[in-house]
């Protein structure tokens, strides 16, 4: 009985997962953005962003 127990959970259990979907990496003309923020301290102190930008343009990415 404990094993009936076992098998039942197992696939109770896993009929329950799932995995996230596949989506595919992107050859050419791809653009990622990133921005970097940080406060200079204090009260008074300034906050300052740095954006960057990376770029996929065509087939490589050799000196580009």
């Amino acid at each position: 009985m404990k094993k009936l127990y076992l098998l039942l959970t197992a696939i109770l259990f896993s009929l329950l997962l799932n995995a996230q979907s596949y989506i595919p990496f992107p050859t050419n003309y791809s653009q990622w953005n990133q921005v970097e923020t940080w406060h200079d301290g204090g009260s008074t102190g300034t906050f300052n962003a740095f954006n960057y930008q990376y770029l996929l343009d065509g087939d490589t990415v050799i000196n580009t």
